[in-house]
């Protein structure tokens, strides 16, 4: 889970009515998206995947009754999407209507219902699409190490994925580190008898792979792209500003001016001395470790605008690559979290 999780955990229940039995859903080739990043020797690059999984359950909600929430078809295989050791491995997608683009935990399932985590008081409506879909992991998102060079030797890792920490902002933090060694990824500081292939990465979230080679290394995200907007928490808190690391949610380049940050979610800045909140881009064509910003972006006087630039120039059309990541540094405010659909 991210820091600052100011979710209480709350159960709901749905129902799904019908014969369709638990298969993966197909879309349209159109939807399928690749993005190739290249990590450069001995230096990091700050990604994420911008695509979702393919969705093996897709219904639209019928109707609500207390805390029964029942869907137009589908009937489910028992403890397909329950969670393992306390993780969900699923997520339900709400696809249209006032809550597109949330999603929410699986915590069990039996034939006839979802016990969904974290829902809130969200009331969904009689029509809206949702879909079920599994999370990325380890595994799935890197099959045997996703092509690049593994570890031969534990003392000597050649490619480390480091999960970052969201939190009051001090930059990238390392949560946990892990390593493609001997067909499967490991834990660092772990027995590497153990393998770590269904770690979830979590929806919209963005990790650094670090190259420790002499060489130049390629990480390919495929997947499908989302035909609706992804939302996203954003969190704030009194005591200090928050980084949140997170991604484009597209599989094409997208420029700055067009990420859905309005001032509903995102302070503008009142006096370019003291900026509010940032965006924090990271370059990917720089080598080097433990990197910084290479630009962060304020809005002001209806413009974005850089640090360090003239004050004057619009930096709108400035480019987020798909497949990096990039953070978004709330000024401190209310604790809690603004949700940002893009």
């Amino acid at each position: 889970m991210k820091a600052f999780n100011y979710f209480k955990f709350l159960k709901f229940s749905i129902v799904v009515l019908g014969s369709l039995t638990i298969a993966s859903y197909v879309r349209s080739q159109e939807t399928e998206g690749k993005v190739v990043v290249e990590i450069l020797p001995h230096s990091d690059a700050i990604v994420s995947i911008p695509f979702l999984r393919t969705a093996v359950v897709e219904s639209s909600v019928v109707s609500i009754e207390e805390d029964m929430l029942t869907l137009a078809e589908g009937v489910l295989e028992d403890r397909a999407f329950n969670q393992s050791s306390g993780i969900s491995r699923f997520g339900l997608f709400v696809e249209s209507g006032e809550f597109q683009g949330r999603h929410f935990d699986i915590v069990s399932n039996d034939s006839s219902g979802i016990v969904l985590a974290n829902f809130g008081d969200v009331d969904l409506l009689a029509g809206d699409l949702v879909s079920v879909r599994p999370y990325w992991t380890l595994g799935s998102a890197f099959f045997e190490g996703g092509g690049m060079l593994p570890t031969d030797e534990i003392g000597r890792r050649s490619i480390e994925l480091i999960l970052i920490e969201s939190g009051a902002g001090a930059g990238l933090s390392a949560k946990r580190v892990y390593y493609y060694y001997n067909g499967g990824w490991r834990k660092l500081g772990r027995c590497p008898k153990f393998k770590y292939d269904s770690v979830v990465l979590e929806t919209g979230s963005a990790f650094v792979l670090r190259n420790n080679n002499p060489i130049s290394e390629l990480a390919e995200f495929s997947g499908e792209e989302a035909e609706f907007p992804l939302a996203e928490e954003l969190f704030v808190s009194i005591d200090s500003p928050i980084d949140n690391f997170t991604n484009s949610s597209r599989g094409v380049d997208v420029p700055l001016a067009s990420l859905g940050l309005d001032e509903n979610i995102f302070r503008e800045t009142l006096d370019p001395e003291f900026p509010l909140d940032l965006v924090l881009v990271y370059d990917n064509e720089i080598a080097g470790k433990n990197k910084r910003p290479s630009s962060s972006y304020y809005y002001f006087n209806d413009g974005w605008r850089k640090i360090g630039e003239d004050v004057s120039v619009n930096f709108g059309t400035d480019l987020i690559r798909s497949g990096s990541g990039f953070a978004v540094r709330k000024a401190t405010g209310e604790s809690g979290y603004l949700l940002w659909s893009r």
